[in-house]
């Protein structure tokens, strides 16, 4: 290789580590901004914000929005930040650093108290998504015939196209939520 060829060679892999660089602090910011829209979703789920702008239900208010979020958007972000930060206790700060979607993986085992907290989120800090579908995935959970079965905590949000999960469940009260169990407004 000439010295041209070197300089050239050495240039092109400077840029590359500036891009490089950028991108690492543009994911880092993105995964804090993600983490304060948790946050604030699920502030706007406690306190029913939309009843407050004048929706009759979420799915009104997430249609009329300009911020084009989808319901199973907005229900894993609201279900993760409630089970780690809100249920678990877990220090905001701890996991705003945390990429949501490898969290959202590991959320409902925390929950369920089936692995240790620093364990699945030193996991989440190692191993990629599918590394942890494997690891953390729906398991086989079977109890014994004599035990109550527990349900699967597990649920599949409605879909993204606004429309109900199939997991969505009715109650005596009505439609329940199948991330949290919370009652959930019918649409008409």
């Amino acid at each position: 290789m000439t010295t041209m060829e070197l300089v050239k060679q050495d240039a092109g892999a400077l840029e590359a580590q500036e891009v490089a660089a950028k991108i690492q602090t543009a994911l880092a910011a993105g995964r804090t901004a993600l983490w304060e829209l948790a946050e604030a979703l699920h502030a706007f789920d406690e306190m029913r914000g939309w009843r407050d702008l004048g929706y009759a239900t979420l799915s009104a208010w997430l249609e009329d929005t300009d911020e084009q979020i989808t319901r199973g958007t907005y229900y894993r972000l609201v279900g993760t930040w409630r089970k780690l930060v809100i249920e678990q206790n877990i220090d905001a700060d701890r996991v705003r650093c945390l990429d949501q979607s490898k969290v959202a993986i590991v959320a409902d085992r925390i929950r369920d108290d089936e692995v240790k907290i620093d364990v699945a989120l030193a996991d989440v800090e190692a191993l990629g998504a599918q590394d942890l579908r494997e690891k953390y995935g729906p398991a086989k959970r079977e109890a014994p015939s004599s035990a109550p079965v527990k349900p699967e905590p597990a649920c599949d949000p409605p879909d993204e196209f606004g429309g109900p999960s199939s997991d969505t469940r009715k109650d005596e009260a009505g439609a329940v939520c199948p991330m949290c169990g919370r009652p959930v407004e019918e649409e008409v």
